[in-house]
Order: C-alpha cells, then sequence, then structure tokens
C-alpha cells in the first residue's frame, strides 16, 4: 500500500488533475469530408422519413370518453324466407323437442332491443318452458310472499320445453353510431381538446385477423359514402353476415354451422345452437388523406373462441304463470381504443431535437476511422490531441517576472531619489533622525544613518530577469 501511495506522491498533480477540453481541428482530407457529409445527408433522410413516416408531429393521446350504439333492423323481403336449417334439429336432451324456426322481427331478436350502449345481443336459437300458475294459497308469483316459483333448471325436468332457430338472422342489418372525446393536455400551444362523431370520420372493417386482413368496398364508409344522401342517417352499416365473415382469424370457414368448441357444447352442435362472442374494436388513428390529417377508425372484430353466449328471459302471463326464454345468440362487444393526433408545434420540435442527437453517430463513425483505420491516422492523431504546458511552471515564471519588476521599480526610485526607498518602505525615525527608540527612552543614543551617495542608473545590479526559452510558454506568458 505504500508503495501504491509513494507513487501517487511523485505525481505531477498538474498531469494528475489534468483537464480535458475540446479543440476543433479542421481536417484537410477530402476522404474523410466525403465521409462525414455523406453520413449526415443519410441520417437527415432518415430523421425526415420517420417524422412523417411515424406521424411525430403529432400530439397523440387516446380517447378519454365516447359511446358506442347499434341498432338492428330485418328487412321486409326476409321476413317471409324459410331457411334450410329450420328443419335440422340441434341436439337436444330430456322432454325438449325442436319447434323449427321463428320469424321474428329485429325487435324480438335484440334483447334488450333499446338502452344497451356498447354491446349488442342478436338470439339466434330460443328455448320456451312454461311454470304453471300460482295455486293458493300463493296468488302471485311476483307478489305474494307464499309463491316461490320453480327456476328454469328445476322445470326442465318436469315440464316439457320447446326450442327454436330463429330464422334469416344472418341478415339483419346492424346501424352503429359512435363518437369519441380526446384531450390533447392544457398547454398553451397545444391543440386542446377535440370531439368527433362517426359522421365527421372515414371508418372500414377489416375482414380476417393479422396483416393479412382486407377491406371491401361494402365495409368502407369514406367520403362518397358519407356524402350520399341515399345512406340513411351515414351511420356505419353492415349486416351480421359480414360481421361473422370479418371476424374469422382461422383458416376455416366461419358461419353459424360451424361446430361449436365450447366446453358446455354438446356433441356436434353449431355455434348457431350454442351461440358464441365477437369482440370488435374499433380502433381509432389519424391519416393523411389528399394532403390534409383526417381522423379514421377500423373496426377489428374477432371472435372469441371456445365461447358461448346466453341469456335467460322471464316473461309473466296473463294467468299468473312464468314463460322462461332461454336466449342463445350472438354477444358483439365494441371497445374504443387507438390513439388520435393533431398537429403540436412543440411535439414536431422535441421529435427534431432528439432525431438530430443522431448527427453525432456521423461524427463517432468518422472519428473512429480517423484514428483507428486510415492509413495517417498517426497524423490525425497528433493533429487532435495536444498536451499544454505545465502551468504550474508557468506560474511561476509569472511570479518570478513581477518581483523582478517591482525590484528594478525600486532600484530607479532609488536612484532619483538620492538613495531613499519609497516612503511606504521607509522604517520608523526617532527625534533625532534615527531608527531605534525615541528620545524619552534612556540610554545611548543611536547615531543618524548617514546618507547614502547618489547612484546611478548604471550603477544599480539588477537581478537577471528569467527569460524564456521554449517557445511553447510564449502564449501563455503575454496572458
Amino acid at each position: 500500500m505504500g508503495s501504491y501511495w509513494s507513487a501517487l506522491r511523485a505525481k505531477d498533480p498538474d498531469q494528475l488533475l489534468g483537464y480535458s477540453t475540446y479543440k476543433v481541428v479542421k481536417v484537410k482530407d477530402r476522404y474523410l469530408g466525403i465521409l462525414y457529409y455523406g453520413s449526415v445527408i443519410c441520417i437527415f433522410g432518415y430523421i425526415f422519413y420517420s417524422i412523417f413516416s411515424q406521424e411525430l408531429y403529432l400530439k397523440k393521446s387516446p380517447p378519454t370518453a365516447g359511446f358506442v350504439r347499434a341498432s338492428v333492423r330485418l328487412r321486409p323481403e326476409f321476413s317471409t324466407v324459410t331457411p334450410p336449417y329450420c328443419v335440422i334439429s340441434p341436439p337436444l336432451e330430456g322432454n325438449n323437442t325442436f319447434g323449427g324456426c321463428l320469424k321474428w322481427t329485429a325487435e324480438q331478436i335484440a334483447f334488450p332491443y333499446d338502452g344497451e350502449l356498447d354491446t349488442v345481443f342478436l338470439t339466434t336459437r330460443v328455448t320456451m318452458g312454461t311454470t304453471p300458475p300460482p295455486t293458493p294459497p300463493c296468488t302471485n308469483y311476483w307478489t305474494s310472499p307464499a309463491c316461490l316459483p320453480p327456476s328454469y333448471d328445476e322445470l326442465k325436468k318436469t315440464t316439457p320445453t320447446q326450442t327454436f332457430y330463429v330464422a334469416n338472422v344472418e341478415d339483419l342489418t346492424i346501424r352503429v353510431d359512435h363518437g369519441v372525446l380526446v384531450r390533447f393536455g392544457n398547454s398553451f400551444l397545444g391543440p386542446g381538446s377535440q370531439t368527433l362523431s362517426s359522421k365527421q370520420m372515414y371508418g372500414s372493417m377489416s375482414v380476417g385477423c393479422g396483416s393479412g386482413a382486407t377491406t371491401p368496398p361494402r365495409l368502407a364508409w369514406g367520403e362518397e359514402y358519407r356524402t350520399n344522401r341515399g345512406t340513411a342517417n351515414h351511420l356505419d352499416t353492415f349486416t351480421l353476415r359480414d360481421l361473422i365473415m370479418a371476424s374469422n382469424c382461422t383458416e376455416k370457414n366461419l358461419d353459424l354451422e360451424s361446430l361449436a368448441m365450447a366446453d358446455g357444447a354438446r356433441d356436434n352442435e353449431n355455434l348457431r345452437s350454442s351461440g358464441f362472442v365477437i369482440s370488435a374494436p374499433i380502433i381509432y388513428s389519424s391519416a393523411k388523406l389528399g394532403g390534409e390529417t383526417k381522423v379514421t377508425y377500423q373496426y377489428v372484430p374477432a371472435q372469441i373462441p371456445e365461447t358461448e353466449y346466453k341469456v335467460t328471459e322471464s316473461i309473466v302471463q296473463p294467468d299468473g304463470s312464468i314463460m322462461y326464454l332461454v336466449r342463445h345468440g350472438i354477444r358483439i362487444v365494441f371497445t374504443q381504443t387507438g390513439e388520435i393526433g393533431a398537429f403540436d408545434f412543440m411535439s414536431l420540435l422535441t421529435s427534431l431535437v432528439a432525431a438530430t442527437a443522431l448527427l453525432r453517430v456521423a461524427s463517432l463513425i468518422v472519428e473512429f476511422l480517423m484514428l483507428w483505420v486510415m492509413p495517417h491516422k498517426h497524423l490525425y492523431m497528433k493533429a487532435k490531441f495536444e498536451n499544454t504546458a505545465d502551468f504550474s511552471d508557468i506560474r511561476d515564471r509569472l511570479e518570478a517576472r513581477e518581483e523582478n519588476e517591482k525590484l528594478k521599480k525600486k532600484m530607479a526610485f532609488m536612484a532619483t531619489h538620492n538613495g531613499h526607498l519609497p516612503e511606504e518602505e521607509e522604517p520608523e525615525l526617532n527625534a533625532t533622525g534615527g531608527a531605534g527608540p525615541s528620545m524619552s527612552q534612556t540610554g545611548p543614543s543611536i547615531p543618524p544613518i548617514p546618507a547614502m551617495p547618489s547612484l546611478s542608473m548604471r550603477s544599480i545590479q539588477v537581478l537577471p530577469m528569467v527569460e524564456h526559452t521554449d517557445l511553447k510558454y510564449d502564449k501563455y506568458d503575454k496572458v
């Protein structure tokens, strides 16, 4: 340990604690210049490409609030059509029998028909069962405390039930209205808040999941669709058949006759019988259309595999009995996500500042090649790096110069004042003119100091100036 300490003490502090600073050196070499400026041009091209391709000039924010309202209708021409599946019975159990198809209206198919936000349930199969009327002392299943109606699970064990398909449910027309509120912050130069309805945006529905998704023209709601007077309300309109086709994320064809894979599904039961769930997120984004940034959105539906869906509804009959309707069908869940952007100068400035940091990469590449790879790397290194003189030695030389200047001035003063020193350097004299105790003190008096002979400048011997023979110090001594 002592040897390390001795070695450390032996080092010059100026060398050990020296400060490194930057120095600008212009290297006159065309090859280095071509390499550097070529790299800078490529980096600038990448910066501008990134800013415009990734829309970094926009301040983006997810929808903070919104709504989705869906309604359905069945065109009159489908109300009289009997599809072929109406004669194919689904797997049944117990006292359950198949009754064919019910030709319901849209109000009967959708449950509940109105008031639901962000979701809609469409009935594809229904099983009906009715309890016996209440018997005394029970007078009403709903209001009499002595009544306890049987549940559906209890009812189907003892009472015959009947199952029906709902005809032409695939041809239901779904109409979706939606809107969002986006907050971009409260900065002075920021875009603030923005509210948008579906009529102000352009949208589409992707068919199939993943990168291979396509969009049929009938599932695109662009400028022509919004401005067409024949379009009712200009809302997003599509059929349930199109939605099921678009939600297929497998290589197999997806329709209501496909086999159900849910845990509770019976053997050979299809999706029409069991029901399933479709997740239909609405993804908002900003896109440049015709030189102008517009807000667009896209439905990306997907069937949730191995799911079934059913709802049990109870209806009180006039005689006091309860009819149970066990509805199986398709549950469509809409969600709103994505990012909506608006031009923001600070976002553009931040992107530019962050991107220009890449310019340092060009300098690092050129300097690495210059100092470690190029044939004349030793010359480049000698030009780039320089060690200054030891500033402790420079300070010592400057202090010696100041002492010589002071001594020279003192000798010149004495030569012009008959050998006397300047007043601030004269010793304190007593009344007799000599140096020593005053006259009030006892003892022998001290004789006065004899006058010094007059001196000329030639007779003054001045200490030699400390001259510099090392040219490296000249530029520091002149400071």
